[in-house]
């Protein structure tokens, strides 16, 4: 309609209007490679909490949704925690830098334009400029779950503020090991198949999809092996070399999921880039060995003596992994149940929630 009555004569005026008011600013401000802010419902955050608000933990603030700029008067108000779960908040775009340092003086020239959140033109360095702007004015304090992004944010325009690293956790009392083939009789999947389990969105872009199908490819072993994935819009079932592939629709019910990894031997995850991830703390809490990628905080998670870490992007070495894990039982029983040990010592999620009730209570201080 706004772009019909730009065209029309003597109403031009009145179009272009409606346009700006529709969101037209902000898609030309997407278009110049800027992100944009302009959410003025953000202001009204403490309002519609319709109770007076001693702290507030924020997650994520992107996913277009939250006006940035408010923070400033927003931890003036009231003590801000955000938990960070990615990079976004120093980068001049990108949720994942993938191994471009830019962000650690200013952006500008970006090499990855076409990740989330993608820009049309490269506008890093003005967003990067204006973030730091927006933090020098506002009282943060910062949650990592990893060390490895509490050691980035040291090194980033968010070094002045408060920094606390508090690792995720998981129900252990819902992830935890069951009866593996009462688990597979509930998926319908065979007793004599070795099961190799993926848990990951399949539309998030820094899952690595491809280099797990390319390891199930190479992978040669004379037992039956069945690829299980979690997170897709949709059932299917496919063959990868000599193993068949069974993808399952997104689980967002814990007790569901947890049946998933009681009945794999091997859990494995294939990323490009990660923070602290959640499946691979459920599936090692399920007593299940880890093939996974050796990228940001997974490294904190696996060791030798609960799974396996490989170089990104190498299936060869991906599928030699997995092949050591599935011929071997005994070793599969041992590193799945250290894997458990570990989960109980440091990733019950009631240490985390009692760190962040510390934090709580230190920040209110």
């Amino acid at each position: 309609v706004a772009e019909g009555l730009k065209c029309v004569p003597g109403l031009w005026r009145a179009g272009h209007a409606l346009y700006t008011f529709a969101g037209g600013d902000r898609q030309r401000q997407r278009n110049q490679g800027r992100e944009v802010f302009d959410y003025p419902e953000s202001h009204l955050l403490l309002l519609y909490a319709g109770m007076a608000v001693d702290l507030i933990h924020a997650h994520n603030l992107h996913g277009h949704y939250f006006d940035l700029r408010f923070l400033e008067k927003l931890s003036q108000d009231v003590p801000l925690v955000i938990t960070l779960h990615d990079e976004w908040m120093y980068t001049g775009h990108c949720v994942y830098s993938l191994g471009c340092e830019r962000w650690q003086k200013g952006c500008g020239s970006c090499p990855h334009l076409s990740i989330p959140h993608a820009l049309q033109e490269d506008g890093t360095h003005e967003n990067w400029l204006l973030k730091q702007a927006i933090y020098q004015k506002s009282h943060l304090h910062i949650v990592t779950p990893s060390e490895w992004l509490k050691s980035r944010v040291e090194r980033s325009m968010l070094a002045a503020a408060s920094l606390t690293c508090i690792p995720n956790g998981v129900d252990l009392e819902t992830f935890k090991p069951g009866n593996g083939m009462a688990a597979r009789n509930q998926l319908n999947l065979p007793h004599d198949a070795l099961v190799v389990l993926f848990v990951a969105n399949q539309r998030n872009p820094f899952k690595d999809f491809a280099l797990l199908e390319q390891a199930a490819e190479q992978l040669e072993i004379e037992a039956p092996v069945i690829f299980v994935s979690v997170g897709a819009s949709e059932n299917e079932e496919r063959v990868l070399g000599s193993h068949s592939w069974k993808v399952w629709k997104f689980e967002s019910d814990p007790e569901k999921l947890a049946v998933f990894y009681q009945a794999a031997d091997v859990f494995a995850f294939a990323t490009r880039a990660d923070n602290y991830p959640l499946v691979t703390l459920e599936a090692m809490a399920c007593g299940k060995p880890v093939v996974a990628t050796a990228v940001g905080g997974l490294v904190e998670q696996i060791e030798h003596d609960r799974g396996r870490l490989v170089p990104p992007g190498d299936p060869e070495t991906f599928a030699a992994a997995l092949k050591e894990l599935l011929m071997d039982e005994p070793l599969r029983i041992t590193l799945g149940q250290q894997a458990r040990r570990w989960a109980e010592q440091y990733a019950d999620e009631t240490t985390m929630i009692d760190q962040y009730e510390h934090l709580y209570e230190k920040v209110l201080s």
